[in-house]
């Protein structure tokens, strides 16, 4: 068997090793001797299209109540809860999961006869970390699946969760909150084939990933960070505005001489030199710059 330290010891206290018998709406219900963290309840006859509840508050157990709708009329149906401080066999511990309690549920009723059920439970606030994210999972004989979970009541001192489930088996009741490293939360950026980037359009942005507190100053020898500059080309463009039509002195443009003479314009070789204008556009220079991309690595240092 698997063995773990969920909050079994929380709930296994000595008063469920004690037989019972309680009456609860006409029902009856009743304890199992010697097995702590077992609970029956019993909900009799549920015609089909009715939903027939078995209630599990006060028991000591993380369940509150459970709700079924069975496929057809069912008689004498009960259902069982137990607290498990081991996973049966076969039943694998959820990895990567922070596990608030494990627990199997069954019923009278086969699964095969079930319409669907709900199982509500509660988490104390206590446990509950400020973005905490609690689902619950059940085993459905080779893998856990995780079950739609919502909250249907809040107090100061625990909230209460409904997930509904196809049929009844090892139940798990977690805080689903993503604590890899790799998948935290992103502002403006974007993970790419496990690399963060930028997203297009953007300058500047956060990535904020989930990773353990080493207390103070750590020698990380996997971790590595990199950043690529990429190329960065700019250009600025200067023209030679056009002289206008009419000049200062209110002259023509044409075979106008605005000082000096024309002989100032004449090389030693007494050859008037054609000086012309080919721009006329508006004010401006060319002027490019390139930078070459360069990536910076830093791995293993001291954070």
């Amino acid at each position: 068997m698997t063995s773990f330290s969920p909050v079994a010891a929380a709930y296994g206290g000595s008063d469920n090793r004690r037989s019972y018998e309680v009456v609860i709406g006409g029902q009856r219900e009743s304890g199992a001797q010697g097995r702590p963290g077992l609970v029956r309840a019993a909900i009799g006859n549920v015609m089909r299209g009715s939903i027939g509840v078995a209630d599990f508050r006060g028991r000591g157990l993380p369940l509150r109540r459970v709700m079924i709708r069975p496929a057809g009329d069912a008689y004498g149906v009960e259902v069982t809860a137990e607290l498990l401080s081991a996973l049966p066999e076969g039943v694998p511990p959820l990895s990567s999961k922070r596990v608030y309690a494990y627990l199997d549920i069954s019923a009278s009723l086969p699964n095969s006869e079930l319409e669907y059920a709900d199982v509500e439970f509660s988490v104390p606030r206590s446990w509950m970390r400020a973005n905490s994210v609690i689902v619950a999972y059940h085993y459905n004989g080779s893998e856990w699946e995780e079950l739609p979970t919502e909250v249907v009541q809040e107090d100061l001192g625990e909230v209460t969760f409904s997930a509904r489930t196809p049929g009844f088996s090892v139940f798990s009741f977690v805080d689903n909150l993503n604590e890899q490293f790799g998948e935290g939360e992103h502002e403006n950026t974007e993970n790419v084939d496990n690399y963060v980037r930028l997203i297009s359009g953007y300058t500047q942005g956060r990535f904020t990933s989930r990773i353990f507190d080493a207390g103070g100053i750590a020698q990380w020898d996997n971790l590595e960070w990199s950043f690529t500059e990429p190329q960065s080309p700019a250009s600025e463009t200067d023209y030679v505005g056009a002289e206008p039509d009419v000049l200062k002195d209110g002259s023509g443009r044409v075979g106008t001489l605005w000082s000096g003479s024309y002989s100032n314009l004449q090389n030693q070789d007494s050859v008037v030199e054609n000086i012309s204008e080919t721009s006329t556009g508006g004010g401006g220079q060319t002027i490019t710059y390139s930078y070459v991309s360069q990536e910076n690595v830093y791995e293993g240092s001291t954070v």
